[in-house]
């Protein structure tokens, strides 16, 4: 291979060399057949590299660009005051959403510590109550009924608060965090 035939190593040598070549191609399939006069060459050349630009223009966000908003302010006046209006209170709206989400979600929040707080009141007077009763059968001669009443309650007890306990550890694994699944998907 010659030197002539291997590529360039510099990237903007080989795309200047694409370049190059494509342009001799489109003059070469544009030549009128036969002799040309200079003048006519040189506009052939100035006709056969006129190029069409072409722009595009891409934004994200509430806004677009300074520039586009003077367009349409041109197109039509006051225009891209109503945009940067409605962009305002498109923000506003949205602050307001994550504010009273932060609401729900701290009301929600205490509303299932309480349920918490109830449910162990709950189980403190079953316990105590199991307890008391169990002694009560237990001094009136019944100490079997009563050893059987306080024993069904402890274990009970003690099985609902390892069942939470497993539940709530399988939660914080699988990135709840303790929170229940329906928070998890409207939190995203």
């Amino acid at each position: 291979m010659s030197e002539g035939d291997r590529p360039p190593s510099d990237p903007a040598k080989a795309a200047s060399n694409v370049v190059e070549q494509k342009l001799a191609e489109i003059i070469v399939s544009k030549l009128p057949p036969g002799p040309i006069e200079p003048k006519q060459f040189a506009e052939f050349i100035v006709s056969a590299l006129t190029v069409e630009v072409r722009q595009i223009s891409e934004f994200s966000g509430p806004l677009p660009p300074p520039r586009m908003l003077a367009e349409y302010e041109k197109v039509k006046p006051g225009f891209a005051d109503q945009i940067v209006k409605r962009s305002d209170k498109e923000q506003d709206f949205r602050h307001e959403m994550g504010r009273s989400q932060v609401k729900f979600e701290n009301r929600s929040l205490t509303h299932r510590a309480g349920l918490g707080y109830t449910a162990q009141l709950g189980a403190l007077l079953l316990g105590m109550t199991a307890l008391i009763g169990g002694i009560i059968l237990g001094m009136n001669g019944q100490s079997a009924a009563g050893i059987a009443a306080i024993v069904t309650a402890l274990a009970t007890l003690t099985a609902a608060f390892i069942t939470g306990q497993i539940v709530q550890g399988k939660k914080q694994e699988n990135g709840a965090g303790g929170r229940d699944e329906s928070t998890q998907e409207n939190s995203d």
